[in-house]
């Protein structure tokens, strides 16, 4: 996954802002953000709250509708 990183079975680590945003804008809150090495924002979200919209995401679908 280009932009993300799966933690451990349960929590993925999305570095992608955009991905991110489409996430929250389809309904899939963070579970925890941080601040990462680089100056950019880590959304960790439940690897299974995400599955339906990273199928979108895979898909190139417009999210953001």
């Amino acid at each position: 996954m280009e932009g993300a990183k799966a933690m451990n079975e349960r929590t993925i680590a999305i570095f992608n802002f955009k991905q991110a945003c489409a996430y929250v804008k389809n309904g899939i809150q963070p579970i925890r953000l941080e601040y990462g090495k680089k100056g950019d924002l880590i959304f960790y979200f439940r690897l299974e709250d995400t599955k339906e919209v990273w199928e979108k995401w895979k898909r190139g679908d417009n999210m953001f509708d």
